[in-house]
Formats: structure tokens, C-alpha cells, sequence
């Protein structure tokens, strides 16, 4: 996710979740960018998919975002919600003051990117409630074909592929750009990825967690984002992280 931070950051208010399914009537909803420009401070509805970033970044960085439907990142919360884990990959409704930015003084450590301040969040009709409850952040769906990695697009993903080149930056070779080729033969492309922790792993089969994406020309599949990698096969590729398959 393209979020830039400007120093460690601190917590989105998160007052607790709602139960109840329907927004209040005549509150303006949010649907996007132009909408969060117009209604900046004001109290909104917002529909869209829950997500959450799942590999922490620098400052531990793990964005909460609701992704509006012409794909735009609203941010709900610097860190994951455990109050909110069955949200994950679902479409929720929120009720709260839509923010262009973070609306704190430039003295004050935040993220660069559109904010929420909730008042209450809650699947949107029709989503099912898990069974139990949720108490760990779900993995990505693992994408092996073109198939199920287009099912995926501008979502997260785990793609089990082969690293079959890594082509360092001419610019400065600590960052290179990483060629997978997926269980069909499927070439993904991730850019900009740390030459030193991918090149143990050239010609092997991984584990690479990303944004899922298409573009047109020469990469028309890639993974963006903060791209993670794991060695093999696996179903959760982090610390916890348990072989399934092999190559």
C-alpha cells in the first residue's frame, strides 16, 4: 500500500464497533477520492472492503484501511484491530468523520493518506458473520495460476511461483526487481524488493505476499505493495509460517 510516513506513528481512535447493520439515514456517503476531497470533516457513510495490510512495516506499520469502490485507501487504524479481525476481506460499513489527511499538525507524527475517525463499523447487509470468533489475522488466499492471481486483483495475495531472475537497480543495487513464475508458468514481477534478502532464494520455489495487479506492456502481472517472500511453499508466509507443498 502507498502510504507514506513521515516519522513512527501513533493510533487511529478506535472507539468500539457497532452491532448495528444500517447507516443513519441522511448522512452523505463516500464513495471515493472527489468525495473525501468535497466532505473533508464531515460525518460520513463509507462502504468498502475491509483490509489489512499483513506484513508489518517500518515503525511497525500495519494499515487498516477501507478500500472505496473506485479503489482509493481510507485509513481506520495504524495497526491491526482484534475487535475487528472478522472484518478482514469483507465489506463493511462505516460510519464516521472522513479525513483528507490524518487532520494533525505537521509537528505531529502520522501517515500521508485519507483517514476515517470511526463512530462505528460493521459488516455491510449481506456479508455473513464468521461462525467463532476470529482471534488471528487471516492469511491471503495463495494464488499459483493466472486464474486465481487475476481472482485477486488489487487485493492481497500469497503467490507460490519460482524466483527465476533478479535484476538489481542500476541505480543503487541494494533494490532489484524480482521475476516469479507460478505453478502454470504465469510470470508475476515485483519491483523494487531488497536484492540481499531475495537472492538466497533465485531459482527456488517461494512464497511472495503482495498487492495482485495487472498493467499494461512488459509486466502484465505484478505484485506492489510492502512484497514479502518467503522460502517454498507455504500457507502463512511470516513468522509462523507452516510448509504445505513442496516444489
Amino acid at each position: 500500500m502507498a502510504l507514506a510516513a513521515c516519522a513512527a506513528p501513533g493510533p487511529v481512535p478506535a472507539p468500539p464497533t457497532s452491532q448495528a447493520t444500517s447507516a443513519p439515514a441522511g448522512l452523505p456517503r463516500c464513495l471515493g477520492q472527489g468525495d473525501i476531497e468535497r466532505l473533508h470533516g464531515q460525518r460520513v457513510v463509507l462502504e468498502g472492503r475491509y483490509e489489512v495490510e499483513p506484513v508489518p512495516g517500518g515503525k511497525r506499520l500495519q494499515a487498516v484501511v477501507i478500500v472505496l469502490p473506485d479503489r482509493t485507501r481510507v485509513l481506520r487504524a495504524y495497526r491491526p484491530v482484534s475487535e475487528e479481525l472478522g472484518f478482514v476481506d469483507r465489506r463493511v460499513i462505516v460510519v464516521g468523520i472522513i479525513l483528507r489527511d490524518a487532520g494533525e499538525g505537521p509537528a505531529v507524527q502520522q501517515v500521508l493518506a485519507p483517514h476515517v475517525r470511526p463512530e462505528r463499523i460493521d459488516l455491510a447487509p449481506g456479508e455473513p458473520r464468521p461462525r467463532v470468533a476470529v482471534t488471528e489475522l487471516p492469511s491471503p488466499p495463495v494464488a499459483a495460476t493466472a486464474a486465481a492471481f487475476d481472482a485477486r486483483d488489487d487485493q492481497y495475495v500469497q503467490a507460490w511461483g519460482r524466483l527465476v531472475e533478479l535484476r538489481r537497480h542500476d541505480e543503487d543495487a541494494m533494490w532489484a526487481n524480482a521475476t516469479l513464475a507460478l505453478k502454470d508458468g504465469t510470470t508475476v514481477v515485483a519491483r523494487a524488493v531488497v536484492h540481499a534478502r531475495w537472492e538466497p532464494l533465485l531459482g527456488t520455489p517461494v512464497t511472495a505476499v503482495g498487492l495482485a495487479g495487472r498493467a499494461a506492456g512488459e509486466e502484465p502481472r505484478r505484485l506492489s505493495g510492502r512484497v514479502a517472500v518467503c522460502a517454498g511453499w507455504v500457507e502463512r508466509c511470516d513468522r509462523l509460517r507452516r510448509t504445505v507443498a513442496g516444489p
